[in-house]
């Protein structure tokens, strides 16, 4: 074992994490352990290693690099204290074969800044605007990007390759090997980072109950596993490629893809007087095959739309808000359906009403209701303080008086 190594990093880690790592003229307390419980390898009933030990710390003190002291009445045989010679930083640095942190985060730093030189996008101009302040102010990258500087280029890599493509789709796996070389980079190494950020900084979401996954965050990106399939039933007629397509005669529904979705001119939506918009799959699929009615159009929401969902909403909405078309929504009686609804509301269609998600269709579910925790009641009760969830207040302080919330999937059920 590398007793030396050992002891230089636990030092240094100590005082990466200090007031005294900030400004070491500031610093008032030793940066310190106690061999006894903070380094567990000090073994002093194997006279071999209290002695090994003994030599590496008096050999580092004799560089300067710590101080120590030992136990009372053990002077020469057993050590009490080892501290950091902060005067003396660099050679500990030197001894533990170790980049300063302070160097690693001003390698960081100027990545940042060569990165925010060609931002193009809001969103990622602030969170490169809050990382640059973040690190001049405590001296770290974490947590807004990993304190390593490989690990961070990493992620500035991908973010810097998304702004690049300024939204374009693109599937993860060819979007890995164009930025990294290899398919699989992405994925393993930095797709939760990188879907972290996106979700604070773009889709507002910084929590995670009932929070958007990271499939649904990258896809407002652009990025993909597969191309984006919308899913909807009813009486449409659309132009693709100069032709003329009518979508009514697909009676279980029909499916087109992003790339179809570009291309797709609605024509007309004949005898529609209604549009339903479902977030959960099974729920749609059931209505269209039971309950879905000849002036419905009928279409699957799934959670948090993607940009190519987006363009077929609004293609839709644009069609059908000149005919005095109703417009609705569908969405689980919970803090996601809620968000699920205002967004749809908020960014297409600002006459959206909400289906089943009231107080009644609430209570008529009763069975069904699943419990929830003190943090999730807290984050229903911001909704009561939100304007854009006025209509769902009622609803909302039911919820939080019971404890309860309900799925879709109880609609399924008798």
């Amino acid at each position: 074992m590398n007793y030396k190594q050992r002891l230089l990093d636990k030092l240094l880690d100590k005082f990466e994490r200090s007031r005294a790592y900030l400004d070491e003229s500031t610093a008032r307390r030793r940066i310190m352990i106690r061999l006894s419980a903070e380094f567990p390898e000090y073994d002093i009933e194997k006279s071999e290693t209290r002695s090994l030990v003994n030599s590496i710390v008096h050999d580092l003190a004799e560089q300067g690099t710590v101080g120590y002291d030992w136990l009372p009445h053990e002077n020469g045989n057993i050590l009490s204290r080892v501290w950091l010679r902060l005067d003396n930083l660099p050679c500990a640095y030197e001894s533990a074969g170790r980049t300063p942190k302070k160097d690693k985060v001003n390698t960081i730093l100027s990545m940042v800044l060569d990165c925010s030189q060609s931002a193009a996008l809001p969103w990622l101009h602030e969170f490169l605007s809050t990382t640059r302040a973040a690190i001049e102010a405590r001296r770290r990258a974490a947590p807004l990007l990993p304190d390593d500087v490989e690990q961070a280029r990493a992620v500035l890599t991908a973010l810097q390759g998304i702004n690049d493509r300024g939204g374009e789709e693109c599937l993860e796996r060819a979007f890995s090997l164009q930025y990294f070389g290899n398919s699989k980079y992405f994925e393993n190494n930095v797709r939760g980072k990188v879907a972290s950020i996106i979700r604070k900084y773009l889709v507002d979401e910084d929590g995670d109950l009932d929070a958007p996954s990271d499939d649904e965050v990258l896809s407002q990106v652009g990025l993909v596993r597969s191309p984006e399939q919308i899913e909807f039933s009813g009486s449409m007629v659309g132009k693709l490629t100069g032709n003329l397509v009518d979508f009514s005669a697909f009676k279980h529904g029909a499916t087109i893809n992003s790339p179809t979705v570009a291309d797709l001119e609605i024509i007309s939506l004949p005898s529609v007087k209604k549009i339903l918009f479902i977030e959960n799959k099974a729920n749609y699929l059931n209505y269209i095959f039971s309950s879905k009615s000849d002036d419905e159009l009928v279409i699957f929401h799934g959670g948090f739309y993607s940009p190519a969902r987006g363009a077929f909403f609004r293609k839709v909405y644009e069609s059908g808000h000149w005919y005095g078309v109703e417009f609705r929504h569908w969405s689980d009686i919970d803090l996601g359906g809620f968000r699920i609804f205002c967004r749809l509301q908020s960014s297409i269609i600002p006459e959206l009403m909400p289906h089943l998600m009231d107080r009644e269709a609430f209570i008529s579910r009763r069975q069904h209701w699943v419990g929830f925790g003190e943090k999730y009641q807290a984050e229903l009760k911001k909704l009561l303080e939100l304007p854009e969830y006025a209509q769902f207040h009622g609803v909302i302080q039911l919820m939080i008086a019971e404890k309860a919330k309900l799925e879709q999937e109880a609609f399924l059920l008798s």
